[in-house]
């Protein structure tokens, strides 16, 4: 794994134009700002931005004044995707202090990997595209690990995790499902008196004055025209009636993960019940379980959404990669943890893994050959253009 994300930042860097397609509209927001050009306006007068908010378009500007070089969206979304896989790490191998340094740190990596591996059974897991997905997951996620570090060590602020947390939102609204978990929990928390009312009406209040804040700036400076943008226009999306085939296509993708998660909680199910309710362990736990409860039908409603995809189930394959890196930390067995992870990860590598090479190069040819020769509008008649678009992009790059 470390090996092949070495290679492929390697042929990032050393690539003139390593992002091409539909992954560059956030790219194209970046050049914009760096050329002068504002993101919501008038479409009639203007160059108008994607349906996305500002943070990453903004990050993106100075860079392509510093180089202008098609790689930055590309290699900032795969950066961030491996800095999830290594708060993955770090949540499982900071655990078990009995065991050696060493064994903490190689099974952090393994864990890491292995949720990093997770993610990109994902056809659409935006790591290697210039995408807001893995970046904004990566706020979120790390705002919920410094807000249950908080809470295990009695951190009088909880600034850091709002700001996290309010990144993640105005970097890609799915993200919100996690500021709504993380504020269910914390007033069960204050309920329960493991947090003080003082820190949850920081932690909340600070939430929401951020939030509002950066609303009231957003619409004064571009006079309305980002909320057009990103809540009138996403609001008129058409949503797919049919509801069975989204729960199959769920079920589908998270088997393997689900699969993971369930044997490594079975090996770690003697830890559970000496888990303080008070560690970090246990607030990560209980964060992780609200936020795939809550986030499951915010999921299948975008998934429904005209436009949507299988990207929309990136925050919970995430979230179950947290959840085995939680299992793993708490484990009591380390030989049985290794040798029910080395089993899994040997079935699922030979059993789940489908095959990306073609068949023959003929069949590769002759579908180019089809391809080129079928007119478009019958193409657009078979199917969505969406589709035959696709299935052109495919055939010509094999």
């Amino acid at each position: 794994m470390l090996a092949g994300l070495a290679i492929t930042l390697g042929h990032i860097l050393v690539t003139r134009y390593p992002d091409l397609g539909w992954p560059q509209t956030i790219a194209n927001d970046g050049r914009a700002l760096a050329t002068g050009s504002a993101l919501y306006g008038n479409p009639s007068r203007q160059y108008t931005g994607m349906l996305y908010t500002p943070p990453l378009p903004a990050v993106l500007a100075p860079l392509y004044r510093l180089r202008w070089w098609d790689g930055w969206a590309l290699l900032i979304s795969t950066l961030s995707a491996v800095g999830l896989g290594t708060l993955v790490a770090i949540v499982a191998g900071s655990g078990n202090r009995d065991r050696a340094r060493a064994v903490r740190i190689l099974g952090g990596v393994g864990v890491g990997g292995l949720a990093f591996w997770i993610v990109t059974t994902n056809p659409f897991n935006a790591v290697y595209t210039g995408r807001v997905d893995q970046v904004a997951w990566l706020f979120a996620f790390g705002g919920l690990c410094v807000l249950a570090l908080g809470q295990a060590h009695h951190w009088p602020r909880t600034w850091p995790a709002v700001v996290l947390l309010t990144a993640a939102v105005w970097t890609k609204q799915p993200t919100a499902t996690a500021v709504v978990a993380s504020v269910i929990v914390a007033t069960w928390w204050a309920a329960s008196n493991m947090m003080t009312w003082k820190a949850w009406r920081s932690f909340v209040g600070g939430l929401a004055a951020a939030n509002l804040a950066i609303l009231i700036g957003l619409l004064a400076i571009t006079r309305g025209r980002i909320w057009f943008s990103i809540v009138e226009i996403a609001a008129r999306k058409h949503s797919d009636s049919a509801v069975i085939p989204y729960l199959s296509e769920l079920a589908r993708l998270m088997a393997i993960p689900m699969v993971a998660v369930a044997l490594v909680i079975v090996i770690a199910w003697q830890a559970f019940p000496r888990l303080s309710s008070k560690s970090f362990g246990a607030s990560l736990l209980a964060l992780l379980v609200v936020f795939l409860l809550v986030d499951l039908l915010p999921t299948l409603i975008s998934r429904r959404q005209q436009g949507g995809n299988v990207n929309e189930y990136l925050g919970m394959m995430w979230a179950l990669g947290f959840l085995l890196a939680v299992a793993h930390r708490e484990a009591s067995t380390r030989r049985a943890l290794t040798a029910g992870l080395v089993a899994y990860c040997s079935v699922a590598l030979i059993v789940f893994v489908p095959r990306c090479v073609p068949r023959s190069g003929d069949q590769k040819w002759s579908c180019r050959r089809r391809c080129h020769a079928t007119p478009s509008s019958r193409l657009i008649r078979r199917s969505s253009p969406t589709r035959a678009h696709t299935w052109c992009t495919r055939a010509r790059w094999g």
